[in-house]
């Protein structure tokens, strides 16, 4: 009896915790979506379908399991206790974000490697006679990810009434990269002074 009281008292703290924890999810997920926004654009670059409020409470719930196994194994003092949960909620954030950043940085250079090809792609749209938004939607009905999921969002945005322009820098954003920039600025620049942009878009491979 004697013995398994430590492990009972865990699992009674855990379980109290969860209770509330999940009483005042709503609460809890606005103030976590505010604290942690500045993992919501490397997650949204990366492509994953999740929130930053979702990874807080996974990283935490992950430190905490760890955690008990460690107080139950181990019975350390509390001062060492704390100093242990403390360290398993910084390495579980620093390992979500080094595989977080490696994520982005894949994705992003796949998406640089379907940069030309997509040129391409929109220059022989406008050749025959498309307009720009009909060429977006001919990329993403030919490329695979991630430049069908980027162009797609691009073409939602526009079908929602943001300008094509405002769609394409909020591309940038998500994608950071100077060869993706060359082009948004020139199509910026043909909307605005007129010109051949189907040219323009032959070039750009080649300056790139």
């Amino acid at each position: 009896m004697v013995a398994i009281a430590p492990l009972a008292i865990v699992i009674g703290t855990a379980a109290a915790a969860g209770l509330l924890f999940y009483s005042f999810w709503d609460r809890i997920a606005g103030w976590l979506g505010n604290a942690t926004s500045f993992l919501a654009a490397d997650i949204e670059r990366a492509g994953l379908k999740i929130h930053s409020e979702q990874v807080v409470v996974g990283t935490v719930g992950f430190s905490l399991t760890a955690w008990s196994f460690f107080i139950i194994l181990v019975r350390p003092n509390i001062f060492l206790s704390m100093i242990v949960l403390a360290a398993f909620l910084g390495m579980a954030l620093m390992s979500f974000r080094s595989y977080l950043r490696a994520k982005v940085k894949k994705r992003i250079n796949a998406f640089n490697e379907q940069l030309e090809m997509v040129l391409r792609m929109i220059s022989n749209g406008l050749r025959v006679g498309l307009g720009m938004r009909q060429a977006i939607v001919l990329v993403t009905e030919e490329l695979d990810e991630p430049a069908r999921g980027e162009f797609l969002r691009v073409f939602g945005q526009t079908n929602i009434g943001v300008s094509l322009n405002d769609a394409l820098d909020a591309l940038v954003r998500r994608m950071p990269s100077e060869e993706l920039r060359m082009m948004v600025d020139a199509i910026r620049v043909q909307s605005q002074t007129g010109g051949n942009l189907a040219k323009i878009m032959d070039h750009l491979p080649q300056t790139i």
